[in-house]
């Protein structure tokens, strides 16, 4: 019987591992984050670690983090006329794209390099720490708002994600990543962290998550079909209560809010979250950075060039990162030009 039983076991293993091999030569999956490269945080759930990281899947996955924390290739903000804190998901980390082609980065140069000579003028401080939602984009204002004092500027870039990060956050899903100094899984936590690179363990994460998100309400239906006359509600204002914090902020703490929103200028333009916003922006009297005009004027003209990366970290195009950073460049420069 136990020489049996033990034959059985021996199969099953055989079995996973040639399932494994055949998985991970036709069919791998890479994951557009790396979690080797995040740290627990008590207050936030994970948080990118301080240094440079580079490593290379379908794509290389390239960023660096300062002494402050934060994703800027320089440790401190000292000597700049003004200050922009950039708060966002990974759209504001640049995911996809190398460490110098986020839209911050590109605001950066477009600001300070006047005269073909590097001045600081606008010290950009990106916050786009991991794919946080709205509420630890909050959080993660307040703890730099105590580090390098209030800003001058506060730019956030929107996602329709938000709002389903926030429900993980809440429910705590956020704080229980397998992630260097989470207090979750003691001695199990390496041993987990090892075992989630298997192609297997991989498809099973993306199960579990499937199962959380429908225990949360997170795998609704869209109700933006025009033809049922249901009332569009985007995903941007299910996040009003975020953006409504971010307004009150600025007029408490008294810096100029800029505002925008991830878009596809394919997506069906019925119900749309970028339109939602940019009319919040007016009736709230905030600058919102218009750059979907632009995307879909330069695609007339460049029709062959993708808006995507064409990898698992998918994501905007270094191209389409410049327009945000100059839309958002542009409302920071009709804002200064009034004081």
């Amino acid at each position: 019987m136990i020489k049996k039983n033990f034959a059985i076991l021996i199969s099953i293993f055989l079995g996973l591992c040639s399932v494994e091999i055949l998985l991970k030569i036709f069919s791998p999956l890479n994951f557009s984050g790396y979690y080797g490269n995040y740290e627990y945080d008590e207050d936030i759930g994970a948080i990118l670690k301080e240094g440079y990281f580079s490593k290379s899947t379908d794509y290389k996955q390239e960023i660096i983090v300062n002494s402050l924390g934060t994703i800027n290739p320089f440790d401190e903000f000292e000597n700049y006329k003004y200050m922009a804190f950039a708060l966002g998901d990974s759209f504001t980390q640049g995911m996809g794209a190398s460490l110098s082609s986020n839209y911050p980065s590109f605001l950066d140069l477009i600001n300070n390099n006047p005269n073909q000579k590097y001045q600081k003028n606008i010290g950009i401080v990106n916050l786009g720490l991991s794919s946080n939602g709205g509420l630890q984009n909050l959080l993660l204002y307040k703890r730099y708002k105590d580090k390098l004092g209030t800003p001058d500027f506060l730019l956030y870039l929107g996602c329709d994600n938000d709002y389903y990060d926030d429900i993980r956050f809440k429910a705590g899903y956020k704080h229980k990543q397998l992630v260097s100094g989470s207090p979750y899984y003691g001695f199990a936590l390496e041993p987990m962290k090892f075992a989630s690179n298997f192609e297997i363990i991989k498809r099973l994460k993306i199960l579990r998550r499937s199962i959380i998100n429908n225990n949360l309400g997170l795998n609704e239906k869209d109700n933006s079909n025009k033809k049922l006359n249901k009332k569009c509600v985007t995903k941007a204002e299910k996040s009003i209560e975020v953006l409504n914090r971010l307004k009150n902020l600025s007029e408490k703490d008294n810096f100029e809010l800029i505002i925008s929103w991830v878009s596809d200028p394919y997506f069906d333009q019925y119900c749309n979250s970028y339109d939602w916003v940019k009319l919040w922006a007016k009736e709230n009297n905030i600058k919102f950075a218009d750059y979907l005009p632009r995307i879909k004027s330069i695609k007339k003209q460049w029709i062959n060039m993708p808006i995507y990366n064409d990898h698992t970290g998918g994501h905007f195009r270094t191209w389409v990162n410049y327009v945000i950073a100059d839309s958002f460049s542009k409302e920071i420069e009709s804002s200064l030009l009034r004081k």
